[in-house]
């Protein structure tokens, strides 16, 4: 329950973490976290034009194309271990929430 609280809470506070000058690692690991949730709930595509954008970014920032794939690939494999112990009520919790902001996105 523990990991599904932090995967949420991640949700959440992505848009506090650019706007508050979280390092670009941080960014980057968030994002890869993000992917790992929108394949979980069978929507894999939805978030590559958002990766595109957000590494094109954190470039600005001095991050190179290398280290973000890194970050990412941090981010993305902690959380596909996380999401292998999900239940199936967890996994439909998070997907309702990931949903959620995905939606809160587009306004």
């Amino acid at each position: 329950m523990l990991r599904l609280a932090r995967m949420l809470c991640g949700l959440c506070c992505f848009s506090a973490l650019a706007s508050a000058g979280a390092q670009p690692k941080d960014i980057a690991r968030f994002s890869g976290s993000r992917q790992a949730m929108a394949e979980l709930c069978g929507d894999k595509a939805a978030l590559a034009k958002l990766q595109q954008k957000q590494e094109r970014a954190m470039q600005h920032s001095g991050m190179s194309p290398a280290e973000y794939q890194a970050e990412f690939q941090r981010g993305y494999a902690q959380s596909r271990e996380d999401f292998a112990g999900l239940s199936e009520e967890e996994k439909a919790k998070t997907c309702a929430q990931l949903q959620a902001f995905s939606r809160h996105q587009k306004n």
